[in-house]
């Protein structure tokens, strides 16, 4: 009898014992035997989060009532809305984070059952033909590419839908628009009549996000210079 409830101990306690390590970039990481890993479901599918913002996730699983805590390496996790969403904040960009969920255990022990570990990283940048804000370039090159917003660190690019254009001239000044990711014919115009080291700006471009939510870069500058002119050698 005495050893039958030494292997039932023994059971019982390596199944609840969670062990903390680190990996080599000091993320904690939590290991435990007995793990019910694939019982929950992260949405959306990410490795990433945003810095400086609230990033809202999904957990869902067969059971949430076991669930006992989750937690974060770096920044803060709370319930919102129903039982299943939560919103993180106070993340520190440039780092990673480990999310961690805890079950309830035998004798009140939290059991690790689960880890997923992302980037934490800065918003997208507006880039117009590849180059980035306060770039110089052709008047060609800048009238014939399209804007994009890049997000480097997971080589990611997100549709830009919308943007306009300070336009001065003829002692005028006006705004124009684009609804789309590419200068406008009057854009095109302006940008061609630039001579070299003018600035032109743009403003207010709209992107979506991966959730299909709106974002606004509010400005970007670029600077015209003349093209590069190649002497063939013959």
């Amino acid at each position: 009898m005495m050893k039958q409830v030494l292997v039932f101990f023994l059971l019982v306690s390596s199944y609840a014992f969670a062990q903390k390590n680190s990996a080599k970039d000091g993320t904690p990481v939590f290991k435990v035997t007995g793990a019910t890993d694939n019982a929950y479901v992260i949405t959306p599918g990410d490795n990433y989060f945003f810095g400086g913002c609230a990033n809202r996730i999904k957990i869902q699983a067969k059971d949430t009532s076991r669930i006992a805590d989750i937690s974060l390496s770096n920044g803060k996790i709370r319930k919102i809305g129903g039982r299943c969403m939560y919103e993180i904040t106070d993340l520190v960009t440039g780092t990673g984070t480990l999310l961690s969920i805890f079950e309830k255990g035998p004798k009140g022990k939290k059991i690790a059952v689960k880890n997923k570990k992302y980037q934490v990283v800065d918003f997208p940048k507006t880039k117009l033909s590849g180059m980035a804000c306060d770039s110089a370039a052709a008047a060609l090159m800048l009238m014939m590419g399209k804007l994009t917003a890049t997000l480097d660190e997971v080589d990611m690019v997100f549709p830009v839908i919308g943007f306009q254009m300070d336009i001065f001239e003829n002692d005028t000044f006006k705004v124009e628009e684009s609804k789309s990711d590419r200068l406008t014919i009057p854009m095109k115009n302006y940008v061609k009549k630039l001579n070299e080291g003018s600035i032109f700006t743009l403003r207010n471009i709209k992107y979506l996000m991966p959730d299909g939510k709106e974002r606004i870069d509010p400005i970007f500058r670029l600077f015209v210079i003349k093209p590069k002119v190649y002497k063939l050698g013959f």
